[in-house]
């Protein structure tokens, strides 16, 4: 949980840049970073579409913790989405690109 709330600091940035936007953004890197250790213990298969819809999910319960913390005037629904979708090309862009230098 925690090199995952440092990698969402590092990767996206807070938003808003102040003390609150970089909690917010700390606790949907935890949130998602805890989704991930939850799955390596109870998804028993390693498949690449499981490993995209956990980290889908990740990211939409990082973006529910997200909204949760800061309260922008934007809806919940509208940072699950945003973030899942940031979530799965992350996940995605990384695959692709792992595999290449590889």
């Amino acid at each position: 949980m925690l090199a995952a709330s440092l990698a969402a600091l590092l990767e996206l940035w807070p938003y808003p840049l102040s003390l609150r936007g970089a909690v917010a953004t700390l606790g949907a890197g935890a949130a998602f970073g805890a989704v991930l250790a939850a799955s390596v213990r109870f998804i028993p298969t390693s498949t690449q579409l499981a490993l995209f819809g956990v980290c889908a999910m990740g990211g939409g319960v990082g973006g529910l913790a997200w909204w949760w913390l800061l309260r922008p005037p934007s809806s919940l629904v509208t940072a699950v989405l945003i973030s899942g979708i940031i979530a799965l090309g992350l996940v995605t862009l990384e695959e692709l690109f792992g595999r290449a230098a590889a």
